[in-house]
């Protein structure tokens, strides 16, 4: 009988054992994660809900080990996403009595900034002031252009805002205003165009009267005797050095050929760019359209301008591009006369070309088509 009930006693403690060895050998389940997307530069934290999730020891987004992984409690574990291409991964929670995995349940998406407006979106060439960005996905933004221009300096002080400093510009008229962060490059938008105006000039301040002026008391003439009348002798010419930059001058022409401004580019004929001041290549060359507005007495405004790279001992044709403004006012005055100045400077020796031509811009011919009755 004593037999008996030592096997029993033990049958029952090996079944107990058992089912305690089973139970903690459970492979983990997931239940859910949030978010269901992130970006494709990584870091997005991300939490999963699930069962027996105690004792897991990462988890993996296609293969690659997310970082920052934490065990919140038996049912939820937290994870930073790594950094991936677009498109659906699956996530697998790695454990040591089996891993949990849900196939194709996390997005990587592209974030690119996008921006609304610019606060002010109009100053002076001569730059050095601070505007703000606004927009989204500004976070990890990693340069600020105006046009072709970088901007000196920027602080990104949210998602949705940065605050740059406007770099000097050589023209005046629109500048699209784009942030690159990795995912992409904003797009030129009518919320990011800068207007770049020409400086302020500083005026004396006028010479006020003095409210009591002294009395002016007239003089008798004296009578003083003719001298003797001494002709004067030229004064010698002296000349001074100064010292100019390497220029080379193309002849300006009064009276320039036609060209027409097809979808805002203007290609200049017969005019072209050349590098041949030194070893290294010519960057930051640019070219300009400037114009004398017809009755604004002399004023000159930049129609548009365009920025361009020549090798050395390349040979480059000259376009440029119409901002906004020239558009308009090329809209408005339907023929203008303008100069295009072209310089070309070289970027290992420093020295410039300039070329300056003349020619008439016009308008685009808008074709008419007669309707039938």
């Amino acid at each position: 009988m004593l037999k008996r009930i030592i096997a029993l006693t033990a049958l029952i403690m090996a079944t107990l054992l058992g089912a305690t060895s089973a139970a903690s050998a459970a492979e983990p389940t997931i239940d859910s994660i949030s978010p269901l997307h992130g970006t494709t530069a990584g870091g997005t934290v991300v939490t999963i809900d699930g069962v027996d999730l105690t004792g897991a020891t990462a988890v993996t987004f296609d293969g690659t080990t997310g970082t920052d992984f934490t065990v919140v409690s038996d049912s939820q574990v937290t994870v930073r996403a790594p950094a991936h291409a677009p498109g659906l991964v699956s996530i697998v929670v790695e454990h040591p009595d089996g891993d949990a995995i849900i196939p194709d349940i996390y997005e990587y998406q592209t974030y690119s900034p996008s921006i609304t407006s610019l606060t002010p979106s109009i100053g002076s060439t001569d730059g050095g002031y601070t505007i703000t960005i606004n927009g989204s996905n500004f976070t990890g933004v990693t340069s600020v252009k105006f046009g072709p221009l970088d901007a000196p300096e920027f602080d990104v002080i949210s998602d949705s805002a940065i605050e740059v400093v406007v770099p000097p510009s050589p023209f005046t008229g629109d500048a699209d205003v784009t942030v690159k962060n990795a995912d992409g490059t904003s797009h030129p938008t009518a919320g990011a165009i800068f207007l770049y105006k020409e400086k302020k000039v500083q005026h004396d301040d006028p010479v006020v009267p003095p409210t009591n002026p002294t009395p002016v008391v007239p003089q008798p003439t004296p009578v003083v005797p003719e001298p003797t009348p001494v002709v004067p002798q030229p004064a010698p010419v002296v000349s001074v050095p100064v010292a100019l930059p390497q220029v080379t001058v193309s002849p300006t022409q009064t009276k320039g050929p036609e060209v027409p401004s097809a979808a805002g580019l203007v290609a200049v004929p017969n005019m072209q760019a050349v590098c041949p001041l030194g070893a290294g290549p010519c960057n930051a060359s640019n070219v300009a359209l400037n114009a004398v507005l017809p009755g604004k007495k002399g004023r000159v405004v930049t129609l548009g301008h365009d920025w361009f790279k020549v090798a050395a001992g390349e040979t480059k044709g000259i376009t440029a591009k119409l901002s906004n403004q020239g558009k308009r006012l090329l809209a408005k005055y339907k023929k203008l006369t303008v100069t295009v100045l072209v310089t070309v400077r070289n970027a290992d020796t420093g020295a410039e070309a300039i070329q300056a031509k003349t020619i008439t811009l016009k308008a685009p011919t808008v074709n008419k088509h007669n309707r039938k009755g």
